[in-house]
């Protein structure tokens, strides 16, 4: 019992001395809770990484977070905020079998409130991680986040050593990849669409200036997912919901054709997120 006690009180010093300090969600976390701004953007790591440079506009995308998670901050976020125009991800990946995420109660609840929990090792993100950790501190890898957080919100990923934009190659498992972000056979009955268009509604009732976005994807990434119809049935979908709700929607799912815009196959690189961005606004809001 003290052995195991022990275990655990390195650990919560070992995260808030080592790993908060560089924690890509924590910087995320404050930053929802800090900023002001009445333009925001939601989405996973494609809208994290493919939106940036806007001072009117906070970017409040993660990777990885799914419908359920994007439905309730921007709930959370503008209940103390006033709303103006929201830019919401529009992917077909987010209907897809690997994005529907079970018990993220427990990751909503930590931004209900502001303060850290009083014993970080209890929080389900580093509770599954301290075995990790304790590796991380024994081979000497450091707790250097590859993700930086940019005052905007939008997230860049850098080589570790250089301190430059770290390039996925292109061709890395795409057809996987493409297969795993593959929208669920009749997606549209699934609760993940029924939650998007419950949070279409709730921003229409507020009255926001709401815009949907594809974001774009490398030709040979479209390429591959014009093997599987569901995926520009899902871009129908976020079309016809568009209308329904009488706000604006922009496609660029196939729109980028320079490779040299691409990190890789379906995330745009920091030359090709500034440019799309502006143009992004524009197609929005012109």
């Amino acid at each position: 019992m003290g052995l195991l006690a022990l275990f655990f009180g390195l650990s919560e010093c070992l995260i808030r001395m080592k790993v908060s300090p560089d924690d890509s969600f924590e910087k995320h976390r404050n930053l929802f809770f800090n900023s002001d701004k009445s333009n925001a953007v939601f989405g996973d790591s494609h809208g994290a990484q493919d939106f940036m440079g806007r001072q009117d506009f906070i970017n409040l995308s993660f990777p990885s977070e799914s419908v359920d998670i994007i439905a309730a901050k921007i709930k959370l976020y503008f209940s103390s905020r006033r709303m103006e125009k929201v830019i919401l991800q529009a992917d077909p990946h987010m209907f897809s079998e690997y994005r529907i995420k079970e018990n993220v109660n427990d990751y909503i609840r930590l931004f209900e409130d502001p303060r850290q929990p009083l014993l970080q090792i209890l929080t389900p993100r580093h509770r599954k991680y301290l075995l990790f950790y304790w590796k991380a501190l024994i081979s000497g890898r450091g707790f250097k986040s590859k993700f930086r957080v940019n005052p905007d919100g939008s997230q860049t990923i850098e080589d570790r050593e250089a301190g430059t934009e770290q390039e996925t190659p292109k061709d890395f498992d795409l057809q996987t990849r493409v297969r795993l972000q593959k929208p669920q056979e009749n997606f549209e009955k699934s609760v993940s669409v029924k939650n998007y268009q419950t949070m279409l509604q709730d921003l229409k009732e507020r009255q926001a200036q709401v815009c949907l976005v594809t974001f774009p994807v490398s030709p040979e990434y479209a390429g591959e997912a014009a093997r599987f119809p569901d995926f520009e049935k899902a871009r129908n979908f976020f079309q016809a919901m568009a209308a329904q709700y009488g706000f604006s929607y922009v496609n660029y799912w196939n729109s980028l054709q320079d490779p040299h815009l691409f990190r890789n196959d379906d995330h745009l690189n920091v030359q090709g997120a500034k440019a799309l961005t502006q143009r992004m606004v524009n197609d929005c809001y012109a």
